[in-house]
Formats: C-alpha cells, structure tokens, sequence
C-alpha cells in the first residue's frame, strides 16, 4: 500500500475506553430482554470525541469509499493495556457518529496501527485517515 496524502488527521485527548471491556447489561422494561449499554466513562469518551470529531470535520460531506485508518494510541503508563481492536473500534463508530466517515465497515485496512508507551506524557490518540488503494 502506498502512502498518500491523508483526508483527515485529528488528535484526541485522553484514554480511549474500549468498548468490549466497559459494557453492562442492561434489562428492556417492556421485553425483559437483556442488552449490552454503555459505562459512564465510554460515554463520556464518546461524547468528548464526536464533538472534537464533528468541530475539525467542520460540517463537510462524510468521506466516501473504501478507507485505511491508522491509529496511533498514546498512554502514559502501561498499567493498563486493553487491545488494540478494542481502542480502533470505539475511534471509529466514534468516527462515523460525528459524520467523518459514512460507515466504519468502509474501513478495509488499519495497516500501522500502534499501541506506544510515553511515559511522562499524556494519554492520547492519533487519528489519521486515507483513501485505500
């Protein structure tokens, strides 16, 4: 794969919670049926990530066809280290939440996708967008 000019390169603060690992159940009042919600901290994540999303995107048509993310997930310390799918996929329904993608299922590759240990620094992820050739 090439490397090519990207469409879209955010950075957003924080630790991104994985959305597998912060899931409880939760009981329909009318069916009785179980489903899995959203902890207070992935929707406060969540939250805080689609407005930063939806105020750099600036209003612009979602971008169309197939697409390569590449994640770059920054952590201060490594006393706590979910995986790395866990980390991409809250960053991309995050993504097509805020209207920068129009579906994640657009995503055929995250090629370069790393975990890094800064330690002294400040938990974060690196977002950067391209066209999948």
């Amino acid at each position: 794969m090439k490397q090519c000019k990207p469409l879209f390169q955010i950075t957003l603060p924080g630790r991104v919670i994985p959305k597998k690992n912060h899931r409880p159940t939760f009981v329909n009042q009318k069916t009785g049926r179980k489903f899995p919600g959203k902890s207070g901290n992935l929707q406060a994540y969540e939250d805080m990530a689609i407005i930063r999303l939806r105020t750099a995107w600036r209003g612009r048509q979602p971008i169309q066809g197939q697409l390569w993310v590449e994640c770059h997930h920054y952590q201060k310390d490594a006393r706590w280290e979910p995986d790395l799918l866990g980390w991409q996929e809250t960053l991309w329904d995050c993504l097509q939440a805020a209207g920068v993608i129009k579906n994640d299922r657009q995503i055929e590759s995250s090629d370069k996708s790393r975990k890094h240990l800064r330690r002294g620094g400040e938990d974060e992820a690196t977002i950067t967008i391209y066209h999948y050739e």
